[in-house]
């Protein structure tokens, strides 16, 4: 939705952006499996003409290191794009489910992972804010995941799969109400937090010009 190619049945920002203008680049342009699905979330690149600039990582977590691979990622491959430092760009974060879904027991304040995240999103702005220039940064807040919960208990097939077969992403799968409860608290813990940075970063960007 955010950098794939798309199509008229299948709506994402770049392919509304090319209804606009016929000179949009950086797209992924295929749908492809995870290259090495036992060691996710590292390994998931297939190379700049499937990718594009397109770093998303299967079961990527701020907190496991993704967010440096994707940085580096970037750097390697924005020479594909000619005249890369005078063209508007939107880079779009979206770096947070994984890394809160295991967050069912206590505050996300108190938790390792929650600093990891912290840490590394404060990391990535930085080097994109000192690297980038003409860049529209995107900052994507998270929906209350306990509903993907009783959405799957919804759904018999779901259910059985999430409660015997699958064990995906913390309580989402097999969470009682009051982890869940957590889990969305800490998930509107980080929203706000991701709000302050966006606060922070244009407060700081203005001094600079």
């Amino acid at each position: 939705w955010s950098v794939g190619k798309g199509a008229s049945d299948q709506l994402t920002l770049p392919w509304l952006l090319e209804q606009y203008s016929p000179k949009v680049e950086g797209q992924s342009h295929t749908a492809e499996l995870p290259k090495d699905i036992t060691n996710l979330p590292h390994g998931d690149y297939h190379g700049f003409k499937k990718d594009g600039l397109n770093v998303a990582e299967s079961s990527g977590a701020a907190h496991r290191g993704p967010v440096d691979e994707q940085w580096m990622y970037l750097q390697q491959n924005v020479h594909h794009i000619d005249d890369f430092d005078n063209r508007w760009k939107v880079l779009t974060y979206w770096m947070f489910a994984n890394d809160v879904c295991g967050m069912c027991d206590g505050p996300a304040e108190e938790s390792g992972s929650y600093k990891k995240w912290e840490k590394k999103t404060d990391e990535f702005l930085t080097n994109v804010t000192n690297s980038f220039t003409k860049t529209y940064v995107n900052l994507v807040s998270m929906i209350d995941l306990s509903n993907i919960h009783r959405i799957q208990q919804s759904k018999l097939g779901c259910k059985v799969e999430h409660e015997v077969i699958l064990e995906e992403c913390g309580c989402i799968d097999r969470g009682d109400e009051k982890e869940l409860a957590m889990l969305d608290r800490n998930v509107h813990y980080m929203n706000t937090r991701f709000h302050k940075f966006a606060e922070d970063w244009r407060a700081k960007l203005q001094e600079r010009s």
